[in-house]
């Protein structure tokens, strides 16, 4: 999972270790006080990216690619 802060604006987005196979690939954004913003899709490589504008707010991310996840819990407070 790859995540980005440009002053408020956070960006992630998640890339398969292992490119080539088409999976299920998907990306959760969430601002403290603010419903996640979450996007998916099928394809070989990395999730779409997920602009979320969190200010100055912790965040939330989430990520999967096919049966497996990650959660970072709430980071950049």
């Amino acid at each position: 999972m790859l995540v980005h802060k440009d002053g408020g604006l956070f960006c992630a987005y998640t890339v398969q270790k292992k490119p080539g196979t088409k999976r299920l690939i998907g990306v959760s954004v969430q601002a403290r006080g603010l419903v996640a913003v979450p996007k998916s899709r099928q394809h070989t490589r990395s999730s779409p990216v997920v602009q979320v504008y969190a200010g100055h707010r912790c965040v939330w991310v989430r990520g999967s690619v096919g049966g497996g996840s990650y959660s970072s819990g709430w980071i950049l407070c």
